[in-house]
C-alpha cells in the first residue's frame, strides 16, 4: 500500500508541474537464470513490457514512477523440473537533477525511492506436486544516472543502483497462504540507454539492462540451528527494452 500511494503521489506531483515531462512505453525481452539451493538451475526467456512518467528539471526535481512486469517458462536442463516465473516491479525513484557543460549536454541525477518487487513462482519440481511461491520485497534504491548529449538527435545515459530489502517474505501455497520472513540480501540493477530523438517530442529508445532478484533463506529454525523452510535463491536477467518516448 505505501508503494502504490507514493507511486501515486509522484505521478500526481509531476502532472502538477506539467514540463520537462516525458511518457516512455514498451515491451521487453530477456533471459533469466535462476539457481535454488539444493534443487538446481533454472533457465528461459523473459518476456514483458513497462510503463513510466519521467519528470526531470535542469537543477532541479527528477522523478520517476515506473512499473514493469515480465514472465516466463524456466526449465532445469537435466530433469523434467520448471517453473512459470512471473515479476512487477513497481515505484517511484527520486533525485535531484545536476547539469554542466557546454548548452547542459552532462547529467548527474542521484536518486533514492521506494520499489516493490512482486514474484510469483509456479513450482513443477520432479518428485513434487506442483506448488506456488509468492514473494513480496519491498526495497529502497540507492543510485545515480548519467547522460550526455551527443547532438540534438542522439544521447546516451547510464544508470546503476543497489537495492536495500525491507521486511522480504514468502507466502507458500501449500501452507495456507503462511508467510515466511526471509533473510536480507540486496540486489543490483544497470541499464544503458540509446536515445534517437526524431524532433522535441518523439523519441526511440534502446536500453540493455542487467538485474538480480535474489531471496534469502527462511529465517525459522529449529532448536538446534537447523534451518526450516526456504532455502535462499541466486537470480539474474539481462535483456533488453525497446521504448516509444512522448515529451511535454
Amino acid at each position: 500500500m505505501k508503494t502504490f500511494c507514493t507511486f501515486l503521489f509522484s505521478c500526481c506531483a509531476c502532472l502538477v508541474f506539467g514540463y520537462n515531462s516525458t511518457l516512455l512505453f514498451g515491451p521487453s525481452l530477456g533471459a533469466a537464470q535462476l539457481k535454488a539451493t539444493g534443487v538446481g538451475t533454472f533457465r528461459g526467456g523473459m518476456w514483458g513490457g513497462f510503463a513510466a512518467y519521467e519528470y526531470a528539471r535542469d537543477r532541479g526535481l527528477y522523478a520517476y514512477p515506473v512499473v514493469r512486469a515480465a514472465t516466463g517458462h524456466l526449465k532445469m536442463s537435466d530433469s523434467s523440473s520448471s517453473m512459470r516465473n512471473t515479476q512487477v516491479n513497481y515505484g517511484t525513484r527520486l533525485g535531484y537533477v545536476y547539469t554542466f557543460g557546454k548548452n547542459n549536454s552532462f547529467q548527474i541525477v542521484p536518486y533514492t525511492g521506494y520499489f516493490g518487487t512482486w514474484i510469483e513462482q509456479k513450482q513443477s519440481i520432479e518428485g513434487f506436486s506442483p506448488f506456488t511461491y509468492t514473494f513480496d520485497m519491498p526495497y529502497i534504491p540507492v543510485g545515480a544516472q548519467l547522460a550526455y548529449t551527443f547532438t540534438r538527435h542522439i544521447s546516451l545515459k547510464g544508470l546503476y543502483q543497489y537495492q536495500i530489502d525491507i521486511l522480504p517474505r514468502l507466502k507458500i501455497s501449500v501452507l495456507d497462504g503462511a508467510y515466511w520472513e526471509l533473510s536480507r540480501r540486496g540486489d543490483q540493477y544497470a541499464e544503458l540507454t540509446l536515445t534517437l530523438q526524431r524532433c522535441r517530442k518523439y523519441a526511440l529508445q534502446l536500453t540493455s539492462y542487467v538485474q538480480t532478484s535474489n531471496t534469502g533463506s527462511s529465517k525459522a529454525v529449529t532448536a538446534q540451528g537447523m534451518p526450516l523452510g526456504v532455502q535462499a535463491q541466486d537470480y539474474i536477467e539481462y535483456g533488453g527494452r525497446l521504448a516509444a518516448t512522448i515529451s511535454f
